[in-house]
């Protein structure tokens, strides 16, 4: 028997003040008996996954893992790589001419209102391992889980200073916040912008300060989410 329906994706977006995992829709027949891109003959099915170039290198999409996968489920992962800068633009196009790709990368926050979340994501609650996932809270929108974590690699922050400036001002590397910020305002009383970030796009400011956000959280209050 042959439906016609809307095909919603399960996209990924990375959960937690950085990303999460959701599930989008394009349109099309599917057989009952095959998944999306599904080969009704082989049994295979096809499954594309859409990222952001800027994670291209993290160990959940390495080929060999991707070629371990289908080996043993027989299902295949195509990877769509979207520049960074226009993963919004892309998707939201995707999404308008039901070209949406099965698993997206992308913010679950930004999401709800960037890529119509409620109209164009699946709802997981009712999937089999729905159960087993820690912080379900921050990987859900209006009570529905639409998302899932996945392994990233762990990256390191940090800032870069100049000796010369630290030299000048009479300066030493800070040792916790308060030292830092302290250091910002004589450098800033000497007439130097103290922090500087030159990014190119918005999206990047905000992984610092979302990342001391949490960390401080979790040191000083450990309940906040629970609240």
């Amino acid at each position: 028997m042959k439906t016609i329906k809307r095909k919603k994706a399960i996209s990924i977006i990375l959960a937690s003040l950085l990303s999460v995992s959701l599930t989008a829709c394009g349109s099309g027949g599917t057989d009952s008996g095959t998944a999306a891109g599904g080969d009704s003959k082989s049994g295979k099915v096809t499954l594309e996954l859409a990222i952001s170039k800027s994670s291209q290198d993290s160990a959940f999409i390495q080929q060999d893992i991707l070629d371990a996968f289908e080996k043993q489920t027989n299902i295949r992962v195509n990877l769509q790589l979207i520049p960074a800068e226009q993963t919004t633009t892309v998707l939201q196009t995707k999404l308008a001419v039901d070209e949406t790709p099965d698993i997206i990368q992308y913010n679950l926050a930004s999401a709800v209102t960037d890529l119509n979340l409620e109209r164009n994501f699946e709802i997981l609650d009712n999937e089999p391992w729905a159960s087993r996932i820690v912080n379900k809270d921050v990987l859900s929108s209006g009570g529905h889980l639409y998302s899932f974590h996945v392994s990233q690699d762990t990256g390191m922050q940090g800032v870069v200073y100049n000796k010369q400036i630290f030299e000048e001002l009479g300066l030493s590397i800070p040792t916790n916040y308060e030292e830092f910020l302290a250091i910002c305002e004589k450098i800033k009383a000497s007439g130097i912008t103290p922090v500087f970030m030159p990014y190119k796009d918005a999206w990047a400011a905000n992984i610092w300060p979302a990342a001391a956000f949490a960390d401080f959280v979790a040191k000083n209050e450990p309940t906040f989410l629970m609240s």
